[in-house]
């Protein structure tokens, strides 16, 4: 997919560990909803013209179950409906154990 001069992209990575999961609300309110948002209404204002989409990875080690690659990550594909994106967020499980580092 090619990209123009006016679509601006987002994608947000997130370490799906389990530890995380009682701070994920606090995680989504303070920072991603605020990050997306700052994003949304930067692209809005500085371009009328500009599409923003945002999307997300959750990557999940789990040493204790038999799954390798593509297993390991979760997507939430690219979408222009900030809304609707941020209202997901919630239902994403951290299922994680914390037994791989992912390095990029």
């Amino acid at each position: 997919m090619t990209i123009n001069q006016n679509q601006k992209r987002l994608i947000i990575v997130v370490d799906g560990n389990a530890m995380l999961v009682q701070y994920w609300p606090t995680i989504i309110s303070e920072y991603l909803e605020k990050i997306v948002r700052n994003f949304c209404d930067n692209s809005q204002e500085q371009e009328n013209n500009t599409v923003h989409e945002v999307g997300l990875v959750i990557y999940t080690a789990n040493k204790s179950k038999n799954t390798h690659g593509s297993d390991h990550i979760k997507f939430l594909d690219w979408t222009k409906d900030m809304e609707t994106f941020l209202g997901t967020l919630p239902f994403f499980e951290l299922t994680g154990d914390g037994s791989e580092i992912m390095v990029s």
